[in-house]
């Protein structure tokens, strides 16, 4: 179990990589902490799976019995998409 093992190394703060689609197709912008999350596929609600039970978990429970906290890092594509679906570095 990846929170026993961060335990016995004793890791203090768990940082999980996720991303912003984890809000799926806001209405609402600028997006925020308290928007609703709604996933709108398999990738995307891995990620929101994985925040939800750092959280039941970590917030919860190793805090509490082992000084053990997380935090999700939600990255944005402040660039936007390429309009011809080009992989290079848009400029």
């Amino acid at each position: 179990h990846l929170l026993d093992a961060t335990v016995a190394r004793r890791v203090r703060c768990l940082i999980f990589s996720s991303i912003d689609a984890t809000f799926g197709e806001s209405i609402h912008h600028p997006i925020d902490e308290v928007a609703s999350q709604n996933p709108i596929n398999s990738y995307e609600h891995g990620k929101w799976i994985v925040e939800q039970m750092l959280q039941d978990l970590c917030y919860e429970i190793y805090d509490v019995a082992h000084d053990l906290t997380a935090i999700c890092l939600r990255c944005f594509n402040a660039a936007g998409a390429d309009h011809t679906d080009r992989c290079e570095l848009v400029v």
